[in-house]
């Protein structure tokens, strides 16, 4: 049975846990929209993290190859299948406003959620930033 998600539903689970500041392990680029995958479909892919500082998040990536492979491994252990981008699903998105305080962590990829098909949410320095890409995202196979 598909599920229909809006934009609208998506941006209050953005607003709930992407507004405030970034902070490693709370509120990332990686915990923040797996924290607004969770509340758009009941489930937060990734669950808490021992990390807070760079080189703890730089620890926490290391086995998985940086952020592109930590969101596959993420997708791949909740069940989540890839396909085309729609309302609520996760993906990996290269920006240059990307926040952290180590360009060299990110390299400017981060971790966001698909606002409407088009426009993601990545958490941002004091917030969220909304961009448009046109990407693929996991979804839970029964969306």
């Amino acid at each position: 049975m598909a599920c229909k998600l809006t934009a609208e539903t998506v941006m209050e689970a953005v607003h709930k846990t992407m507004e405030g500041p970034f902070v490693r392990g709370v509120s990332d680029c990686c915990t923040a929209a797996c924290q607004a995958f969770g509340e758009v479909w009941g489930e937060d892919p990734l669950g808490p993290v021992e990390y807070r500082t760079a080189i703890g998040a730089a620890r926490f990536l290391l086995p998985y190859g940086g952020i592109d492979g930590c969101a596959k491994a993420i997708a791949a252990r909740a069940g989540l299948v890839l396909g085309d981008a729609a309302p609520g699903a996760l993906g990996v998105i290269r920006h240059q406003a990307a926040a952290t305080s180590d360009p060299e962590l990110s390299r400017g990829w981060v971790m966001g959620i698909c606002v409407d098909g088009r426009t993601w949410a990545i958490k941002g320095e004091h917030g969220f930033i909304l961009a448009e890409f046109d990407l693929q995202g996991w979804r839970p196979k029964w969306a």
